[in-house]
């Protein structure tokens, strides 16, 4: 009995000086959010395009999104939101391509960048 609890006090002492997982998750998670910054990723196959947009919560992102897609002549079929943090989003467009439409992958992520994602960080800065 003796050899058990002193097996114990030994586990509990070696316990203490283990920092627990979920502290360092908390602490990793934290990081995370203050280091965010916005990609665009965008895959085209034959005309449906599908885009997938990481930046900060800001009001009216989603509708200058939406009015980008109609000027790059892009009809969005599927929008997906989701928040990532209490200050990220994780958004996921499915569009396709107008008749006539020749746009380029590089196209689609260098209009959204400039004209959606510079505005935002701007006015969080």
């Amino acid at each position: 009995m003796k050899e058990l609890q002193q097996q114990v006090k030994v586990l509990e002492e070696t316990k203490k000086n283990i920092p627990s997982a979920c502290e360092n998750i908390k602490e990793n998670v934290n990081c995370i959010d203050q280091v965010v910054e916005s990609k665009i990723k965008a895959r085209i196959l034959d005309k449906s395009v599908l885009i997938n947009i990481h930046c900060n919560k800001q009001d009216g992102v989603v509708g200058r999104i939406l009015f980008e897609m109609e000027q790059l002549h892009l009809s969005v079929n599927d929008i997906r939101i989701m928040p990532f943090g209490p200050t990220n989003l994780e958004i996921s467009i499915l569009a396709e391509m107008e008749n006539g439409c020749c746009i380029t992958v590089q196209d689609i992520v260098n209009a959204l960048q400039i004209n959606i994602l510079d505005q935002v960080q701007s006015a969080v800065a």
